[in-house]
């Protein structure tokens, strides 16, 4: 956002680029399914998908802007609670009232429990949250493995978004905060990208993300800018850190730490 206030002259002609290039990828899009043969039928079907992924990104653009205007509610809860901002996250909408009418003090250990690892579970329609060992325990119950982190590994798969390869610096950017580290020719490593990180994924060499799949915010831009894109890695944040150098072959879905001599 700061930077498209710094560049608001230029807000005029890159209104006028996207238009182009959206009437140009519809262009193409439409040469493809002339040289493919595509049917009437399936055409219909290849545009109800795209609509699909449109109104994801669309669904995620609400649920952010949500969150943003929440944030002056959240802090007075916070307030009145002694909790701060990213604790009040942790509560659920449920628990809000009856807090506050009773005036009672959330647990700092609670909240804290519930950062580190927690889970709800319904039973005939009532909600059960299940913190630290008990929520293992489930877990263990269910068969369901809690994927572990190897800050050791030196390489991860996922799923290819975009195809490619590239190879670079580590740039972990998880909020717009941490856009100013980002240099030209990184490797954006995120949990998951959204609208305020397109900045710097438009330096990127590659991009790699924990979360995510075809449709996905990343999956999308990275398309749309050709850049090669890895998503799913599951613990790409945990298992790199800033400033490793890595090479990403999106295209067989892999994300791989270079040592030195290679």
């Amino acid at each position: 956002m700061s930077s498209l206030l710094r560049d608001r002259p230029r807000l005029g002609s890159l209104k006028e680029e996207l238009r182009s290039r959206r009437e140009e990828l519809e262009q193409t899009q439409e040469n493809y399914l002339k040289s493919l043969g595509v049917d009437d039928k399936h055409a219909r079907l290849f545009e109800i998908a795209r609509e699909i992924v449109r109104g994801k990104g669309l669904r995620k653009d609400a649920i952010y802007f949500a969150a943003y205007k929440s944030v002056p509610l959240h802090k007075e809860i916070g307030r009145r609670l002694g909790l701060t901002l990213d604790e009040v996250n942790y509560l659920f909408p449920w628990e809000i009232p009856a807090l506050l009418k009773k005036g009672e003090k959330v647990s700092p250990d609670e909240m804290k429990a519930r950062h580190k690892r927690y889970l709800v579970l319904s039973e005939n329609n009532v909600a059960k949250i299940l913190v630290g060992d008990v929520a293992d325990t489930f877990f263990n119950s269910m068969g369901i493995a809690v994927t572990s982190v190897d800050k050791g590994i030196r390489e991860l798969k996922g799923q290819c978004a975009s195809p490619g390869q590239g190879r670079g610096i580590v740039c972990i950017v998880n909020s717009p905060e941490d856009l100013p580290k980002m240099n030209a020719g990184d490797v954006l490593v995120s949990h998951a990208t959204d609208p305020s990180l397109v900045v710097g994924m438009k330096k990127a060499s590659a991009i790699v993300t924990d979360m995510g799949g075809i449709a996905c915010h990343a999956a999308i831009v990275s398309r749309e800018l050709g850049i090669p894109c890895l998503v799913g890695t599951k613990t790409v944040t945990k298992s790199f850190r800033d400033g490793d150098l890595v090479e990403v072959d999106a295209t067989h879905g892999v994300i791989r730490r270079i040592v030195a001599g290679e």
